[in-house]
């Protein structure tokens, strides 16, 4: 993986572009029988070395390392929830009252 790393390191100076070593994650990505087979202490990227996270967001997208959108549907939900919550009162959108953090009787006039 290291050497794959490099080699696009290699290609992106050619091409006058630059990887931000601090901001670089690495993730891998299979059912839960596969990543128990694997263990990865981290992977060298410049000078830093990176540890395998289990979610990530690329792209605004949050994704996990089953490839599952849990994660990505609860933060929409939560997010979506807060701009219900926060409309003002003479909108034709009005919160009745909430259930749990990311469910509410939404009342449309």
């Amino acid at each position: 993986m290291e050497a794959c790393i490099k080699e696009v390191r290699q290609w992106m100076l050619v091409n006058r572009l630059m990887i931000n070593d601090s901001k670089t994650e690495v993730m891998l990505i299979g059912t839960r029988q596969q990543l128990e087979k694997i263990t990865i202490d981290g992977v060298h990227v410049g000078n830093a070395t990176i540890e395998a996270v289990t979610c990530l967001r690329n792209l605004g997208v949050i994704q996990d390392n089953h490839l599952k959108m849990d994660k990505h549907v609860s933060s929409i939900c939560a997010k979506s929830f807060y701009q219900l919550i926060q409309a003002p009162p003479n909108s034709q959108i009005s919160v009745v009252g909430c259930y749990t953090n990311t469910s509410a009787c939404i009342h449309y006039k």
